[in-house]
């Protein structure tokens, strides 16, 4: 008996020592905010929210999910880097605000270096979308189209930083084949537009569009590395002679934050959320959140696929002339 109250003793003093911040302080001993850049209700705000749920539950102090939307993610960024670097404000990452927005933008109020990364959280795999009546059955053929008649086809876009607008520009700049840019505010604007037959082609996420969309769609193939599993026979970028350029979602922290607190909470997500299969189907799976390469992985994993990936950007850039502005 003495025994076993020894080592329910030892197990609750070393939980406490896990939870450890600076001079030995117990984190978090207030709650945390976790500032996301996208709207309420859509898939990543549902994954956040569980995710600070489970946080909250299991480290004892409530975890608060905050909504910044606008700004390609600027306006959430800036106000995490405004925050103390004690882990008590974590922020939200994408594709786009963290690696490629350093690349388009000269004025950005923010670097990659001013965070430390914490945890891939999985990505969107997207869609490359046609309208229904667009006499064209595979990207190769969409792509023979435009490149006999520059220009006619239209290609709807939602932004310099979007996959729309840089596949259009990459494609002009590496195989010559000209789309037309029909630029739209965002990107459910752009998938409507390609839905009411406005417009020709439009990337999207996958899962969104073939549930808003898919009887009304031509879907032509996927924009990520490798072929997704709710569409199987469908080619992923590499094999109709695309780049790979995929949105993903993350969590970091300012710059700064114990090394003890990032490393809790990469742990604590991965074995409380990722590692139990009812709660990753009901948070990412039915989102259209995929789990691969790096995604749920250490804190080192998710370090080296930024780094890459960032380089794979400047490339695919390069190649399409779109410069900083």
């Amino acid at each position: 008996m003495r025994r076993r109250a020894s080592i329910a003793l030892a197990a609750t003093l070393l939980a406490m020592l896990a939870t450890a911040g600076p001079a030995g302080a117990v984190y978090p001993d207030r709650p945390v905010r976790m500032i996301i850049l996208t709207l309420p209700g859509g898939p990543t705000d549902v994954m956040f929210r569980g995710i600070a749920g489970v946080l909250s539950q299991s480290l004892g102090q409530p975890f608060v999910v905050e909504s910044k939307p606008g700004g390609e993610g600027v306006i959430a960024l800036q106000a995490c880097l405004a925050a103390r670097p004690d882990g008590h404000t974590l922020c939200m990452i994408d594709a786009y605000s963290f690696n490629m927005n350093p690349l388009l933008k000269s004025d950005l109020p923010y670097a990659p270096d001013d965070f430390a990364p914490i945890i891939h959280l999985g990505f969107l795999p997207a869609g490359l979308f046609v309208r229904k009546d667009l006499p064209v059955n595979s990207a190769e053929e969409l792509f023979a189209a435009a490149k006999a008649q520059p220009g006619k086809l239209n290609w709807t876009t939602f932004g310099r930083a979007s996959a729309s607008y840089i596949y259009i520009e990459w494609l002009r700049g590496a195989k010559g084949i000209v789309f037309q840019d029909v630029p739209y505010k965002t990107a459910q604007d752009a998938f409507r537009a390609v839905m009411a037959g406005e417009s020709d082609v439009v990337t999207y996420a996958l899962t969104a569009g073939l549930n808003s969309g898919g009887d009304q769609l031509k879907l032509l193939g996927v924009t990520s590395a490798e072929r997704q599993p709710q569409v199987p026979n469908v080619p992923a970028a590499p094999e109709f002679g695309m780049v790979p350029v995929g949105v993903w979602f993350g969590l970091a922290a300012r710059k700064g934050t114990p090394d003890e607190i990032l490393q809790l909470i990469n742990r604590q997500i991965r074995e409380k959320v990722i590692a139990d299969k009812e709660l990753r189907q009901r948070l990412f799976d039915r989102g259209g959140l995929a789990l691969y390469g790096p995604a749920g992985k250490p804190i080192a994993e998710f370090e080296h696929y930024l780094q890459t990936e960032r380089a794979d950007f400047a490339a695919v850039l390069e190649k399409a002339g779109i410069a900083k502005e």
